[in-house]
């Protein structure tokens, strides 16, 4: 089972799972777990979005089901413990996996506009209700791409029981900007790209796309809600007690 480790320097949680080397290798075709007809070979079934695209004799057309085995367990205690100089604790929390479509070889951006639709609609009805979890700080998404044809395309959501140090930072420096400037720093971002009208990618109604000014790495975008200060009055508690007991 895996358990978590805090590295005694940086005081960063990192989750150490042995079982996953040990884990089977998806197959291409027929004999990939998540394409249709082998729904009996992936981990238990959390959410399913039934009818639409080329969803066969299976019926669905996105599904969900716990990663097997797991980062991140939902069953459990903590049970924090001292390790020496550093710190340990069950991996409690949840993994899961979006399989964005019953078709083994298409990707992402050749779904229709309705499907891709689909896939973010069940992203977000997942993480909205990890979200609720009171005992978990955070929530990710992010798409799996391979160039790998045995590799079904789909996505993970892992929801963590910690604040990771980057995203930590980034809350901590928003504060600080607040703090200083009685403002906040996405609103004053979106109007700084705006009028400058270089790095703007899109714009529809309630969000913006951004390419930012110190990217990262390449082809980073930065999709902010154009009304950041009714976002950030719902979020802002829940962050800053994440950031203290983090």
């Amino acid at each position: 089972m895996a358990e978590l480790r805090r590295h005694p320097v940086s005081g960063e949680w990192v989750v150490i799972c042995p079982e996953k080397s040990l884990s089977a290798q998806q197959r291409e075709g027929n004999g990939c777990i998540f394409c249709p007809g082998n729904e009996n070979l992936t981990g238990p079934e959390v959410y399913r979005l039934n009818g639409g695209g080329d969803s066969g004799s299976s019926g669905w057309c996105v599904r969900v089901v716990a990663e097997s085995p797991p980062l991140f367990h939902i069953e459990g205690e903590f049970s924090k413990k001292a390790a020496g100089l550093c710190d340990c604790m069950q991996a409690i929390g949840a993994h899961e996996i979006v399989v964005e479509s019953p078709e083994h070889n298409i990707q992402f951006e050749n779904l229709t506009e309705h499907r891709i639709a689909s896939v973010l609609g069940v992203l977000r009805t997942r993480v909205a209700d990890l979200a609720g979890d009171m005992r978990l700080r955070q929530v990710f998404a992010f798409k799996v791409r391979t160039n790998d044809p045995a590799t079904h395309p789909h996505w993970h959501i892992l929801s963590t029981p910690f604040v990771p140090g980057s995203i930590k930072e980034e809350l901590k420096g928003s504060a600080r900007y607040f703090s200083y400037k009685e403002r906040c720093v996405f609103c004053d971002y979106i109007r700084q790209e705006r009028k400058s009208g270089e790095r703007i990618v899109c714009e529809e109604t309630g969000a913006i796309a951004i390419s930012p000014y110190a990217a990262r790495f390449p082809y980073e975008v930065w999709v902010l809600p154009q009304d950041t200060r009714r976002i950030l009055t719902k979020w802002i508690p829940r962050s800053s007690r994440a950031l203290r007991e983090s």
